[in-house]
């Protein structure tokens, strides 16, 4: 829990609490997944670019997840393997593809 309450708190000083909030969605049984993701996707996002390019990628439309924006995606997430699809988007959106 301490460390879920940390994870949340890096993606609030990262995206802002407003995102952040909007992302993690409904306090249920898989919020916990959603902010580990969430937290991991943007970190690497902003070490590898910067918070501007994290929030553009969050909300926009992305070919790789339907056309639909991984923050959607990701407060939508109602099993892991949805929240592990938006993290392969992160990782070849990183990688150029």
């Amino acid at each position: 829990m301490i460390d879920s309450k940390f994870k949340e708190l890096n993606l609030i000083s990262h995206i802002g609490g407003k995102l952040t909030e909007y992302m993690l969605g409904p306090d249920d049984s898989m919020r916990c997944h959603r902010i580990m993701y969430g937290e991991k996707i943007v970190v690497r996002i902003t070490e590898t670019y910067d918070v501007s390019t994290a929030l553009a990628w969050l909300v926009g439309m992305n070919t790789k997840l339907d056309d639909i924006s991984p923050a959607l995606v990701i407060r939508s997430a109602s099993e892991e393997y949805a929240l592990i699809n938006v993290y392969n988007a992160m990782q070849d959106f990183l990688e150029g593809q």
